[in-house]
């Protein structure tokens, strides 16, 4: 994935949850809100790495421009290079740390000092013997010492097994790992996360059918929770306990229109970011239909010109650490046109090897000003 792909991703995720937020949050058709969230972040890998082209591109005749080369060498950017180290430090070390503990956090629940208590359901219900702490993770659930007899504490944890809940934390706790930087990220945890406890809520309200008894339970089981490394489903959490009432309390909507918003959300988003990846039209095949003569033709230029051009590409170009590192040195040639607007559009690898040293001759190009367009007969 390339740095414009990891932005387009992040901001597409912001969107989405924002959007659920705004508009699905208070809906009580849990099970569509929950596919909803789930899709947030696929939906937006797959934006990112979808390719629209702009413009059909025009075959010209004879006259193609041939611009310098230059040679960067690996002192040129050092001093940019450590700064942009530091920061790919930062994000690895995060992204490790995160991880790494999500690791050790199923490690411990899997450890946890527990005893055998009865099967219910084909799940395995165990004795909490370290803490007063109640929670389900994937098919087993563990209930505290007090909490052996309460049928509503075990319905609750029971429900977060039978529908999965667990895979659906581990999968967000490695979203969170990735995305730690984006506040969103967090955000659309915590509504998942809020998604399993209403689920698992309105299952209890079913099965008991003492909604009013289940709610005063609820409260007072909140206030005594403690807080624990745990990945599983807690029974209850002094936070959302407002917005868990209030889906209980309010009768289950089966209707999905407002979720299926996300159709045309995804599509507008599908052309927004085409926008952000100028690359979007690599290897497009050009169009026959266009076919512009050379003998009249202005060619294209850099604002300044060829100078102006290469103090421009000297300036911008950092090389890759990984490159450096690996002693590595090659020839990238890329082709790439100017359309009648100035942009710069459909980049083509024409010769290079080295993935970082590709990916940084397309930054750069990516980055470039407008340019003057050709002009032919003194039109454009």
């Amino acid at each position: 994935m390339s740095s414009i792909q990891f932005v387009i991703v992040n901001i597409c995720l912001i969107f989405l949850v924002l959007i659920y937020k705004t508009l699905l949050s208070k809906d009580s058709n849990l099970r569509a809100n929950r596919i909803y969230l789930l899709l947030a972040p696929i939906i937006s890998i797959i934006i990112a790495y979808c390719r629209i082209p702009s413009d059909s591109m025009p075959i010209l005749l004879h006259n193609v421009i041939e611009l310098q080369a230059i040679t960067i060498n690996t002192t040129t950017s050092s001093n940019t290079i450590s700064t942009l180290n530091i920061l790919f430090l930062i994000y690895w070390g995060m992204v490790g740390f995160l991880l790494s503990r999500l690791i050790y956090a199923i490690i411990k629940t899997l450890k946890l000092k527990r005893q055998y208590s009865f099967t219910y359901n084909n799940i395995e219900v165990y004795s909490n013997e370290t803490n007063n702490h109640s929670f389900a993770f994937f098919n087993r659930i563990i209930l505290a010492k007090d909490k052996i007899g309460n049928t509503q504490v075990l319905h609750h944890e029971f429900a977060h097994t039978k529908y999965g809940h667990s895979f659906d934390t581990v999968f967000a706790e490695i979203l969170r790992g990735i995305f730690w930087f984006n506040p969103v990220v967090h955000l659309w945890i915590q509504c998942l996360k809020l998604n399993h406890e209403d689920t698992a809520d309105r299952y209890v309200a079913d099965q008991t059918r003492d909604k009013g008894g289940y709610i005063k339970n609820l409260l007072s089981e909140t206030f005594q929770t403690e807080t624990h490394l745990i990945i599983g489903s807690p029974f209850s959490k002094n936070s959302d306990l407002v917005n868990r009432i209030y889906m209980l309390k309010h009768l289950r909507n089966n209707k999905i229109m407002k979720h299926l918003t996300i159709i045309p959300i995804s599509i507008m988003l599908i052309f927004s970011a085409s926008l952000l990846n100028p690359t979007r039209a690599l290897g497009q095949s050009p169009d026959s239909s266009k076919v512009i003569s050379s003998e009249d033709l202005s060619p294209a230029s850099f604002p300044g010109g060829n100078e102006a051009f290469q103090k421009f590409l000297v300036s911008n170009i950092k090389y890759p650490k990984v490159a450096i590192d690996a002693n590595i040195e090659e020839t990238v040639i890329v082709r790439f046109m100017v359309n009648k607007r100035g942009k710069v559009s459909f980049v083509k690898v024409l010769k290079g090897e080295n993935k970082s040293l590709i990916e940084e001759a397309k930054r750069v190009i990516s980055v470039m000003p407008k340019w003057e367009p050709a002009r032919s007969s003194g039109c454009l």
